[in-house]
């Protein structure tokens, strides 16, 4: 039982940390984009 909420709260941690690297992965590129456009300008 004990072993159980601690793995549950591991996935929780887990899917956090993921979902927040997803949002940076997808600021660098929006980022990315924005100094592609501000080159080709």
């Amino acid at each position: 039982m004990v072993r159980n909420r601690i793995s549950d709260e591991n996935q929780r941690a887990l899917r956090l940390s993921i979902g927040e690297y997803e949002r940076k992965c997808r600021y660098l590129a929006m980022d990315r984009k924005n100094q592609a456009g501000i080159k080709v300008i």
